[in-house]
Parts: structure tokens; C-alpha cells; sequence
């Protein structure tokens, strides 16, 4: 199948990779004005009637999702939730030409939430303001959320980058060689140094936007490696 046509190469697809990035770093100085509030991480720590052991955060954001896809957000063969489950039919209908990269079942759901609640004491003061457990919950949700479809771009990274060059797959077997093929130094470097410039506009700690995106190019590798593999065992070509 030919690749969603609103990005027709790696160019285009990088392109929306550095908004999504300038939109992380935003909803992250947006975050770091509220307090920790881990009451928001905490299974039960915000009560919500009839749900038992949820956390307020995956409440969050699949109130967030849920809403998402009543706009038709999911419709969109780029577009991976978090919450499968929470995703409701769209009242919305229109009609758009968007063939879709092939798809295989991959999940980076608790990778993206857990590194996020890890990263949280880095840029907050610590300390529970109940006033603002809502704002706080929905600005966490938010970035989750942007930084699950960037990730996500890596499906579209790999398939442009073997669409280019078919060679990659005889490395298949070998991960640690095709993650070295799938990398390139150049790219990062570009997006790290403007990261740091853009954490430095918005009053982050440059070294923990850094830190930040360095694990994000890292996930996205993983992605890639582990997209072409699948995609390969499936024999979706």
C-alpha cells in the first residue's frame, strides 16, 4: 500500500516529527508551573465514583482520547490511542484519500507512561495542590499523548526508509545492525540541539530536554526495529 498522502517521503514525515516536538516542549513548560500532585499517579489517590484502582492519569487521558475521537481523530490511519478501549464511533462523517502505511499490532503504551511519571519530579516542585488536579491531569494526558504519535512516527520512518533502500530487510535478523542502519547521527543531533534551544526559550532545564529526547529517539529506534521485523514475520509487503 502506498504511504498516507499527506506525507509522501521521510522529509514530510520529518517535518511533522519537529512540530510535535516543539508541541512537547510547550505542554512541558506548561506542566512544570504546577506542583507534582502525586495524588494524580496514585491508584486511588483521587477517588472516581464507581472505578477502583485507577489511577487519575489514565482516567485523564482516556477521557482525552475518548473526546478525540468523537472530532474523528482516530479515523486517521496515522493516529495509534493509548486506550483502544475508550474510543467511540465519530458522529462526524466526511470523506479524505488516505492510504495507510501497513499496520502490525505493537503497543508502546506503558513505555510512554511510565518514562513521563518518571520524568515529572525533574521539571516540577514537589508538593499536592487539590485545586489543580484537574488542569495538571489534563496537561499529562496531553503530552502522553503527543508523545505517543511521535514515537509512533517511527512506523513511518522505517517504511520510507526500506521503501528507499529494500537492503535493510537482509538485516532483519540481526537487530543491533539494523537499528545502526536505521540510525542517523546527523538527524539527531539536529533534533536534540533544537530541543535544548527551544527548552532554553521556554525556562526548561536544558539537560533534562536532553535527557528527554534522547529517550524518545532511542524509543522510536526500538519502534522501527521492532515495525520492520513484525511487519516482515507477518508478510505485509
Amino acid at each position: 500500500m502506498s504511504p498516507n498522502n499527506t506525507m509522501r517521503g521521510l522529509p514530510d514525515v520529518r517535518r511533522k516529527l519537529d512540530r510535535l516536538n516543539d508541541q512537547i516542549i510547550g505542554r512541558l513548560q506548561d506542566r512544570s508551573r504546577f506542583l507534582l500532585n502525586t495524588a494524580i499517579y496514585r491508584p486511588d489517590g483521587i477517588p472516581i465514583e464507581n472505578k477502583h484502582g485507577v489511577r487519575f492519569l489514565d482516567h485523564a487521558l482516556a477521557g482525552l482520547e475518548t473526546y478525540h475521537s468523537t472530532l474523528g481523530r482516530f479515523r486517521f490511519p496515522d493516529q495509534y490511542p493509548l486506550h483502544p478501549e475508550a474510543i467511540m464511533e465519530a458522529p462526524v462523517k466526511w470523506s479524505f484519500d488516505m492510504p495507510s502505511i501497513p499496520n502490525v499490532n505493537l503497543s508502546i503504551q506503558d513505555h510512554v507512561i511510565d518514562f513521563y511519571v518518571q520524568l515529572l519530579p525533574a521539571i516540577c516542585e514537589s508538593g499536592d495542590d487539590a485545586t489543580t488536579y484537574g488542569e495538571a491531569s489534563y496537561v499529562d494526558a496531553d503530552i502522553i499523548v503527543l508523545m505517543h504519535e511521535r514515537i509512533n512516527m517511527g512506523r513511518y520512518v522505517a517504511y520510507f526508509k526500506f521503501m528507499q533502500e529494500p537492503e535493510v530487510l537482509e538485516l532483519l535478523p540481526y537487530p543491533d545492525q539494523l537499528r545502526a542502519a536505521l540510525t542517523v547521527k546527523r538527524r539527531e543531533d539536529e533534533v536534540i540541539a533544537a530541543a535544548v534551544r527551544s527548552a532554553e526559550q521556554h525556562g526548561l532545564d536544558a539537560h533534562i530536554i536532553t535527557k528527554t529526547f534522547r529517550w524518545i529517539i532511542d524509543e522510536t529506534l526500538d519502534l522501527e526495529v521492532d515495525y520492520l521485523r513484525l511487519l516482515n514475520d507477518g508478510a505485509n509487503w
